[in-house]
């Protein structure tokens, strides 16, 4: 049975679902074909001819805390020309003996031996110690490729089955969106206050109450902001005041102007404030328009302090970003610092060097 949930899948969801586990159909070939790859790849060396060499250094190291590896350099030389050679095979990129013994292979090979050394006659700087393919790896590669596949497209073909139905339900049931809740129909501030500064970037900000407003002119005792002579307080009703500060100037006063403020023009001010922070200003003006005339000052209050919340939302939540991504550099710098061998090797590791 299928229960409605607050967001219910459509039938293209589950096709999208269906889509990707087709996807995950490529996984066992990629693996297979690596396999085959690899063979195709080192399978030649076996014909290549090879010459005397003189080893000049042989050394086994960590690569990282799981993967040892050895550093060996030999001498050889093909036709006259000599040559430097550093890879025991083609198939480990750390340079792993094929039989996985480092240690082994380091006293087997110790410095100024003499080893057979496979060349590649067409690039004669090209060469190795161990000549072939692990076929051992590429054989598990190939058959677990093949089996991940085959275990993958039944279990993929039945899920596909299944949701065939679900699909087919879904559309003669479509689902179900729960209803929006209802908001108010006018969400004002009555008693709130906008101050007008000319000389910022944001010419208007909000102050919810007289309260909010007394704590920045300094009714406290401090001013909190200095403020500009052109500055103006702005009410709910559009009368305007002036700020002037008292004989000590530890606060503010408002001083009636005389003069008001129509919501057009603050409206004006509000939408280039909107544009300046990418705030959506066309709804914001449809949000004041659609009000009666008489509430669309308190509307266009509300729509300042919301719009002020946003800013101061969206900066947090840039320095909570830049903090996260910090920390996940950090760590993830010192993981990979550790994975390359980079960071200091454990104790057998210096103590069991050739």
């Amino acid at each position: 049975m299928i229960h409605h949930r607050d967001r219910p899948w459509t039938w293209r969801s589950y096709r999208a679902l269906q889509i990707g586990l087709w996807f995950t159909l490529v996984f066992g070939p990629l693996f297979a074909l690596d396999g085959i790859r690899n063979n195709q790849r080192d399978r030649p060396s076996l014909q290549w001819p090879k010459v005397p060499g003189t080893i000049f250094r042989s050394e086994w190291q960590y690569f990282s805390h799981h993967n040892k590896g050895v550093l060996v350099s030999y001498r050889y030389s093909v036709n006259g020309q000599h040559y430097l050679g550093t890879r025991v095979n083609l198939s480990d990129p750390f340079d792993c003996p094929m039989d996985g013994d480092v240690r082994g292979f380091v006293a087997s090979h110790p410095l100024h031996s003499t080893v057979d050394v496979y060349y590649d006659p067409l690039h004669p700087g090209n060469s190795v110690l161990e000549p072939g393919a692990d076929e051992a790896r590429n054989a598990t590669l190939i058959w677990a490729g093949s089996i991940l596949f085959v275990c993958s497209f039944f279990l993929v073909c039945i899920v596909n089955r299944y949701l065939n139905k679900v699909v087919a339900w879904r559309k003669a049931n479509p689902p179900k969106i729960p209803a929006r809740p209802k908001h108010e129909e006018v969400t004002v501030l009555p008693n709130g206050f906008l101050s007008y500064e000319p000389a910022s970037k944001q010419k208007l900000n909000c102050f919810a109450t007289r309260d909010d407003l007394d704590q920045f002119i300094g009714h406290d005792g401090k001013a909190l902001q200095r403020w500009s002579p052109d500055d103006r307080i702005i009410d709910a009703k559009g009368q305007e005041y002036r700020l002037v500060p008292n004989d000590r100037k530890t606060r503010y006063e408002l001083e009636p102007t005389g003069e008001t403020r129509s919501w057009e023009g603050l409206l004006d001010l509000a939408v280039a404030d909107a544009e300046l922070l990418r705030k959506d200003s066309n709804a914001l003006r449809r949000r004041v328009t659609d009000v009666p005339v008489e509430n669309r000052l308190p509307v266009l209050m509300k729509c300042v302090d919301e719009m002020a919340m946003g800013s101061r939302s969206g900066c947090i939540a840039v320095i909570l970003f830049l903090l996260v991504f910090f920390l996940a550099v950090f760590f993830g710098g010192m993981w990979l610092f550790k994975m390359l061998g980079l960071a200091s090797l454990p104790s057998d590791a210096l103590a069991c060097r050739a």
